[in-house]
């Protein structure tokens, strides 16, 4: 476009929130996008943040549906400029581009919820996905960036941008794993990633980039490793169908504690090895670090079966044989398999705060066992205004920031935190509410959905003291905190990794460590 002017850009920008025109609607639109990368390209942040203001007007003022996911798209662009514009540093705590962060990580979120989001080309939902990827590994929450960057290039799988940015992600995700086989697996997996990229049309920036990291990563492994194939060969998935069934259910959903299955699907990743790295407590300290971090685990297994038993019944169990039951007419979803997945998805949502007790501990925060929330633990006093505790702020700790950024997700009903960077935190908020202490009901695709407020014909049939929807709906928010929980495992064992080096590397010589060799629970003793 011509070179304009500051000032001339920001007078078009506002000009926008002025169309009334329809049919001219798509024109303007398409300018709007330009002119947020022309902004960007020019430092001019006065416009972006009026950019910001005309994408938030539009969509505030029920502009047609069609449009609003690539509203929020350019939204999430515009925030994306100002954030580069102040921030230069991933993967550390507050700061003065946290809002800009935020804003874009739910625009983007809002832009691939919406209807309109699957009638963008495949080029602007791939597009839309990176970013969100990018997004989320700059803020440390690598584990979940692959799960976006995987969603583009399931779309075109040759989409230079999302397999770039994922060697670029996989190369940082090897660099806090503390096993060996894993990391080089996983630079060999960003090797093959960037090289791919490479022969793609992207711009200069981008291609120079990837070119040093490939570079570097032949340089450390090696050129054979990295261009010979691996044949991982074929493991047992168990005894039985059912037990074959269930472990290739769970590595096609990547949900082993096993960092390999975010990057593979084969029978080599079938187990849940992740654990604690040894940790150094003082001599009157007993293993109580591998204990709790055992019992998350447990904790996560089971309420990962039990979804699956939930969601993989086909008849009815001899458990509900004989349980006298009314038909309340609004087909309601009553049965053991249903039970299950609501302890699955009660289980994996108390695990977050299992968590915060465990850093409460391990970082010694000292904060009173009634008030370790995970939502509040990062900030002083559990205050949000007050700020980012200092002992988080001193860390150089990547994993632990992805888990202070994935505490944001999280509504509470309390004023710090209602606002959430997840468009869908407060329906999971009432969702546990309900299912932990009040009355949550899942229906039958069959239900005729919520009752409107006029509908005064059905209200004598309504169940209104229920928290009422779809079972479906309700299987997916399951699955969703159970990948929200793996993930979050993930960052505890790396952070406590990246600690443990911290504090070693600080120690003054003086003293002894003694080895306390613990040896495996084996699985015949496990009933």
């Amino acid at each position: 476009m011509k070179e304009l002017s500051p000032d001339e850009v920001v007078d078009i920008i506002v000009s926008l929130k002025e169309t009334t025109d329809e049919t001219d609607f798509n024109r303007l639109l398409a300018q709007l996008g330009v002119l947020i990368d022309y902004s960007g390209d020019t430092g001019n942040e006065k416009a972006l943040r009026e950019a910001v203001g005309v994408c938030e007007h539009l969509v505030s003022h029920n502009i047609l549906s069609e449009h609003r996911s690539l509203l929020f798209y350019f939204c999430a662009n515009a925030w994306s400029h100002l954030r580069r514009l102040t921030d230069t540093v991933s993967g550390t705590w507050e700061k003065p581009s946290s809002v800009e962060c935020e804003n874009e990580l739910l625009n983007l979120r809002r832009a691939i919820r919406e209807e309109s989001f699957s009638k963008l080309s495949i080029n602007e939902r791939c597009q839309i996905l990176t970013n969100l990827g990018n997004v989320f590994s700059y803020v440390g929450r690598f584990v979940e960036s692959i799960d976006y960057w995987n969603m583009a290039l399931d779309l075109d799988a040759g989409f230079s941008m999302a397999l770039g940015n994922r060697g670029y992600g996989l190369t940082h995700y090897a660099g806090v794993l503390y096993d060996d086989g894993h990391r080089n697996l996983f630079m060999k997996s960003a090797y093959a990633d960037l090289n791919k990229a490479l022969t793609g049309d992207i711009h200069k920036g981008a291609r120079q980039a990837f070119r040093e990291y490939r570079d570097w990563i032949e340089q450390v492994l090696g050129a054979d490793y990295v261009k010979e194939p691996i044949d991982f060969g074929e493991f047992s998935l168990g005894d039985t169908e059912e037990e074959v069934r269930y472990r290739d259910w769970c590595i096609d959903h990547r949900l082993f504690l096993n960092p390999l299955n975010d990057i593979l699907k084969e029978s080599v990743v079938s187990h849940d090895c992740l654990t604690t790295p040894s940790i150094v407590v003082a001599l009157n300290e007993g293993p109580y670090y591998p204990g709790f971090y055992n019992q998350l685990k447990q904790e996560y297994v089971s309420a990962r079966f039990l979804f699956y038993e939930g969601l993989s019944a086909e008849a009815t169990h001899f458990s509900d044989r004989g349980v006298l039951l009314y038909n309340t007419l609004d087909y309601p979803s009553y049965s053991v398999a249903t039970e299950k997945m609501k302890a699955a998805f009660r289980i994996a949502y108390s695990l977050l705060d299992k968590i915060a007790y465990f850093l409460n501990k391990y970082l010694r925060l000292e904060i009173p066992e009634r008030s370790v929330y995970f939502r509040s633990i990062w900030y002083e006093d559990g205050n949000k205004h007050k700020g980012v505790r200092e002992t988080f702020t001193t860390l150089k700790n990547w994993p632990l920031v992805g888990l202070f950024w994935l505490s944001k997700d999280l509504y509470e009903n309390r004023a710090d935190f209602k606002e959430t960077i997840e468009p869908s935190a407060q329906a999971m908020y009432e969702v546990r509410n309900h299912v932990e202490h009040k009355y949550l009901k899942l229906h039958d695709s069959m239900w005729s959905g919520p009752m409107t407020e006029d509908d005064e014909v059905r209200a004598g049939l309504t169940d209104s003291l229920a928290y009422s929807m779809y079972r479906t709906d309700f299987e997916e928010k399951t699955l969703k905190i159970i990948k929200i929980t793996r993930a979050a495992l993930i960052y505890l064992s790396l952070a406590i990794c990246v600690e443990e080096k911290r504090r070693e590397s600080e120690k003054s010589g003086e003293g002894l460590i003694a080895n306390m060799v613990l040896d495996v629970w084996e699985d015949e003793w496990k009933c």
